[in-house]
């Protein structure tokens, strides 16, 4: 079997670092290297492993987390000298190095303090033969492009325009509600608490419980794997109607996806890895079903994934636009309370090709599910825009607020801390000023409100995206400003 591969990553619009990273692994004995953009693989022995992961933790070195976690399970999958026979072998292995890969984070952390909280999601895809086992912990994604292929219990609850979805199921309070019926994927990746995560590498209170699946592959199928910076700004709708469009190579396939997610606000770091099967079977066998998440709910506890430390903490910064020219920017705490049925996720199930399921959940381990209380979930239109401002807002201006603050103090006749303080000020008025036509307030204690005088409105796409340059022109003049 062989494989066309490319992988972009991009940093976004919004984000000031990426905390994203990727890899496409491959035996160097192949004549391959190692850790390629782009490549025609010729998929032999052992195979090749890809692999996506998203740092979470910010200024707490999410990207520090990725990293770590691409290291230490590319390296085992490298060193590999005696490859497992059966897929059960390589799912195991994988899943052991996705573990092994969370203690490294954990251990980490504890070394280094200022490292604490950092984490990282992850999807590991190993290709061999003609099959793929796909790992993943969070909500970075795997999705198959094959015609005809279909999530079954999507169609049958949702209707034909939901059939295609990722392969994947999110590791997420939102994805449970989509599992369950409740909200269609569409929903779920516009809801407003679509950035809350249940697992992640690097929680040194929760390990995590990665999740798997077997696909077999056959000659054109394509495959990706994604950080949320994709499927979080593009629908699944889009991501079909681009992947499998007529004439377009998969670099090409891959660049205009990254494209598109910029287009729609590239809120995020966005990190795509495509392959296009352009050698081997005719046909595969049919996939029996798609992994399904079956639950135990316990410890419930939040984690934002913007920023991870902070909702551990019980604590979010959010740092202030001000409305008036002699106002600072300066950070603000906002306490967070967990959700209510927020718990962990514990993969029970093992799902094969004849379709065959075992549960590894005893009568004991149901009797102690804790009861939560039922949440009423859809689509809030006001809290996905509040949600939207503050992650725009508090994104870009925490990178600087705190920094500003401190060099201000020790130095307040520095002409340069002073301009800093300046186009902070003016951008808070201006970005302040759109807001206010929509209904919406940015109050001094740092939160955002909706006027009570004042008709709500829809914010256009238009607003976001005049409030994302204003933001980025600013921190483009900021940095050098308070570079040290």
């Amino acid at each position: 079997m062989t494989l066309d591969i490319y992988a972009a990553i991009d940093d976004g619009k919004i984000r000031l670092n990426n905390e994203d990273n990727f890899i496409i692994s491959q035996p160097k004995k192949q004549g391959v290297a190692a850790h390629p953009q782009a490549a025609e693989l010729q998929i032999s022995g052992k195979g090749t492993l890809l692999m996506v992961a998203d740092g979470m933790g910010g200024s707490n070195a999410g990207e520090v987390a990725a990293r770590l976690a691409i290291e230490n399970i590319s390296q085992k999958f490298e060193a590999l000298q005696h490859t497992p026979t059966t897929d059960a072998g390589r799912k195991d292995l994988l899943v052991n190095w996705m573990m092994q890969a969370h203690s490294e984070i954990v251990r980490y952390g504890k070394m280094y303090p200022d490292s604490a909280g950092m984490g990282t999601t992850a999807v590991v895809a190993w290709v061999y033969q003609n099959q793929v086992c796909v790992v993943w912990c969070g909500d970075s994604r795997f999705y198959l492009f094959r015609e005809g292929f279909v999530r079954q219990e999507f169609v049958e609850k949702y209707g034909d325009s939901h059939g295609f979805a990722p392969v994947t199921d999110d590791h997420s309070p939102v994805w449970e509600e989509v599992l369950k019926g409740n909200i269609n994927p569409e929903q779920a990746r516009l809801h407003h608490e679509s950035h809350i995560i249940l697992q992640s590498l690097g929680d040194p209170f929760r390990p995590p419980m990665p999740s798997w699946v077997i696909i077999s592959l056959q000659a054109r199928d394509r495959f990706l794997l994604c950080s949320d910076g994709l499927s979080g700004m593009v629908s699944d709708e889009m991501l079909w109607e681009i992947t499998t469009q007529k004439g377009q190579n998969v670099p090409q396939t891959c660049q205009k996806l990254v494209d598109l997610a910029n287009e729609n606000g590239g809120f995020d770091n966005i990190t795509v890895i495509l392959a296009e099967v352009t050698d081997g079977l005719a046909k595969a066998n049919p996939i029996a079903k798609t992994p399904e998440i079956k639950s135990i709910l316990k410890n419930p506890l939040a984690q934002k994934r913007i920023p991870l430390p902070l909702i551990l903490s019980g604590v979010a910064t959010l740092f202030v636009l001000g409305l008036l020219a002699n106002t600072f920017f300066f950070s603000k705490k906002l306490n967070v309370a967990p959700s209510e049925n927020v718990g962990v996720v514990k993969d029970v199930g093992i799902i094969h090709y004849d379709n065959e399921a075992e549960s590894d959940t005893s009568d004991q381990d149901k009797k102690q599910i804790p009861k939560v209380k039922k949440r009423a979930w859809g689509f809030d239109e006001q809290k996905f825009f509040t949600n939207r401002i503050k992650l725009l807002i508090d994104d870009r201006y925490s990178n600087y607020g705190g920094r500003i603050e401190d060099l201000y103090k020790k130095e307040p006749e520095n002409p340069d801390f002073n301009k800093a303080v300046n186009l902070y000020n003016a951008s808070g008025q201006e970005i302040s000023g759109l807001l206010k036509q929509f209904g919406y307030l940015v109050s001094m204690d740092g939160k955002i409100q909706l006027d009570s005088t004042a008709e709500v409105k829809s914010i256009p796409e238009a607003t976001f995206q005049q409030i994302e340059k204003i933001i980025f022109d600013c921190s483009k003049e900021v940095e050098p400003l308070i570079e040290l």
